[in-house]
């Protein structure tokens, strides 16, 4: 039986290519969580001023995301 890595920052098993986590670039992560990291940071550079509005707009776009997560467990 071949055991899956478990991603650190959402503890579920991973199949699919890892990838880079962009808080260390050393920790490998999930895709799914890597590119909810790469859409925060996205946001987070591009946002003139980080508002809660502008946060929320941001979890919209990583629902697909999560949701995609949740499927495949």
């Amino acid at each position: 039986m071949v055991r899956l890595p478990v991603c650190p920052r959402c503890n579920h098993e991973y199949a699919d290519f890892p990838a880079l986590s962009r808080v260390d670039n050393r920790t490998e992560i999930c895709s799914a969580c890597g590119r909810i990291e790469a859409l925060y940071d996205y946001y987070a550079s591009h946002a003139r001023k980080p508002t809660l509005s502008g946060f929320a707009d941001f979890l919209k776009l990583v629902q697909p995301i999560a949701t995609q997560l949740e499927k495949a467990l």
